[in-house]
């Protein structure tokens, strides 16, 4: 079905991307307003300028922490391969379910290290990723997920491949 020329510059902007909210000006993805400019569509009188929009500038960004980190039935998943381009790669303070702040660190394409921040002293499932034996705080362990009852609010969990000193 072919959208009427009308219909598509209503409704989208330059890229054919949808306008949410074709009569607000929304919020800048980029802080410099490269994006948008004065009257572009509305008239020399209409006050917004066009912008792309926020949650279709973040799509890129949450794609890949999807890939890095997901909760799933109540345990965080920590990926436990990386593509093959991303030789090394680390993230922090990745805010999660259960009130934790996450971060990781791979090298060799393998996760070496995790860093947990329990912000509400809730319960933690972790599915960590280690090809191998692991430390919690110095502890070596075997297991495949991290299961802790109830966590310490403020306390943070380092956990570490076995081979890597603490």
């Amino acid at each position: 079905m072919q959208i009427p020329d009308p219909l598509v510059w209503q409704f989208t902007n330059e890229g054919r991307a949808t306008l949410h909210n074709a009569d607000c000006a929304g919020v800048f993805a980029w802080d410099d307003s490269s994006l948008a400019w004065p009257n572009h569509r509305k008239g020399e009188d209409y006050l917004y300028w066009e912008t792309m929009q926020m949650d279709a500038a973040m799509g890129a960004v949450t794609a890949i922490l999807e890939m890095l980190i997901q909760t799933r039935n109540d345990t965080i998943h920590i990926t436990d391969r990386l593509p093959k381009g991303w030789r090394d790669l680390s993230f922090t303070r990745v805010r999660t379910e259960g009130g934790f702040l996450v971060g990781a660190t791979f090298r060799h394409r393998r996760v070496s290290e995790i860093i947990v921040a329990s912000l509400a002293g809730c319960a933690l499932r972790l599915r960590h990723g280690f090809a191998g034996p692991w430390q919690l705080d110095g502890v070596v362990r075997q297991d495949e997920v991290l299961d802790l009852r109830a966590t310490e609010a403020s306390r943070t969990y380092t956990l570490r491949a076995a081979d890597q000193a603490f």
